[in-house]
């Protein structure tokens, strides 16, 4: 970059040499030189102005996973509906209630699952605004959006076969055989 702006000065003092007629060479010649002065601070305070932007766009990616992690935790899949009608079972109640209570204020959005058809789609979104509407004032005032994003889980008794299989194949817990103390205590050892 000073390279280029040793060549503009050159040719800035080629061309004020060239025509002296021409009166706004020395405002580009204070110009050049001002650049050249900005360029050579810039080059010397590197990299402590791209620090922050560097962070920034290392964050930002943490951002997005956040978000989608709580995308996924307050989505209403298939397994908190009942298939015959599509109200909320205990369990969808009880995640309702948690979301409404204890998950953090700016994260109290209910995504539901889209189902098979736009007529499931509704009587769960129903069913969840019918159960907000039953929760005490203020509660209850949640926003409820589809998604079409079903949330990576499986009944609970798939997931209990999976921590029996895995809990089947661990060793069985074996304590050291202790040789008792084996210091001298005449020598404070």
């Amino acid at each position: 970059m000073i390279l280029r702006r040793l060549q503009t000065a050159a040719l800035l003092g080629a061309s004020a040499l060239a025509s002296t007629a021409s009166a706004d060479w020395w405002d580009k010649w204070h110009a050049f030189k001002h650049e050249v002065h900005v360029d050579y601070h810039r080059n010397n305070c590197w990299p402590h102005p791209f620090r922050e932007m560097a962070a920034s766009s290392v964050m930002a990616p943490l951002g997005a996973m956040v978000d989608a992690g709580w995308r996924a935790q307050n989505t209403f899949g298939d397994e908190l509906f009942r298939e015959s009608d599509a109200e909320l079972t205990n369990a969808g109640r009880s995640r309702l209630l948690w979301l409404a209570t204890q998950s953090p204020v700016d994260r109290r959005v209910v995504y539901v699952f889209r189902g098979a058809t736009d007529e499931i789609t509704a009587a769960r979104i129903a069913s969840v605004n019918q159960e907000l509407a039953q929760m005490p004032q203020g509660m209850g005032q949640l926003e409820v959006l589809v998604t079409d994003h079903q949330p990576p889980t499986g009944s609970g008794q798939m997931m209990t076969m999976i921590n029996k299989a895995r809990l089947s194949q661990l060793p069985p817990p074996v304590l050291r055989e202790s040789g008792g103390y084996q210091g001298n205590m005449a020598n404070g050892n």
